[in-house]
């Protein structure tokens, strides 16, 4: 009887270590993804941020341009 609960002590501790690096392995996909996103995230952020800028300053240009013409139309303006 000692032999069984050997054999099946035996079995239960491998799968435990399997099953524990299975889910450990799943835990570092996960985190690589993770990473990915939050990588991709940033650069999104990023591209986000400069095309803002940009547009503020094209707004700004705009804005001194429509403030020209009207004083060229209406000089009292």
């Amino acid at each position: 009887m000692e032999a069984l609960y050997s054999k099946l002590y035996d079995k239960y501790t491998k799968l435990k270590v399997k099953k524990a690096s299975e889910t450990e392995q799943l835990s570092l996909d996960q985190e690589e993804k993770f990473k990915t996103y939050v990588s991709a995230a940033d650069e999104l952020i990023g591209y986000l941020t400069n095309e803002k800028e940009t547009l503020h300053a094209q707004l700004g240009e705009l804005r001194q341009e429509i403030v020209s013409i009207r004083q060229g139309l209406y000089p009292w303006y």
